[in-house]
């Protein structure tokens, strides 16, 4: 049986998910585009509304820098690292990834707020990063 005491288990998993709500918004947006009056000939014509292809884009992010967040956290639990500035810096990282995606489907204010929080994951996880390089050696 797996071991769920690791402390960086739990932003793990919150990250995971909030892939899968992404993924279940896109869906919600893309449904209701083609529920829409005309909605397959206006999709032909113009292309998913806004909000379906923030959610898409959104989506896609899930899959490019968060994919380092993962591998730092499965070789934490591999190597058995673990440290309360590491724990506090991934949920920080983790927070910061969802207020980012609430911005990017909702209302998509790219500067400050997207671009902001943008950069302060990336730093987070710079940090922890480094962190996690200096315990290991």
């Amino acid at each position: 049986m797996a071991n769920l005491s690791h402390p960086m288990m739990f932003p793990f998993f919150v990250q995971i998910g909030l892939t899968f709500i992404v993924l279940l918004r896109l869906a919600y947006c893309r449904v209701s585009a083609f529920r829409a009056e005309n909605g397959m000939a206006e999709i032909r014509k113009n292309g998913f509304p806004t909000r379906a292809v923030n959610a898409s884009d959104n989506l896609k992010n899930q899959f490019e820098i968060p994919v380092l967040f993962y591998v730092l956290c499965i070789f934490c639990f591999v190597s058995g690292i673990t440290s309360t500035a590491i724990t506090i810096l991934a949920w920080i990282y983790v927070t910061l990834r969802i207020f980012h995606a609430i911005i990017h489907c909702g209302p998509n204010i790219i500067f400050p707020w997207r671009f902001g929080s943008f950069v302060l994951s990336c730093n987070m996880l710079l940090i922890m990063f480094v962190m996690i390089v200096l315990k290991a050696i």
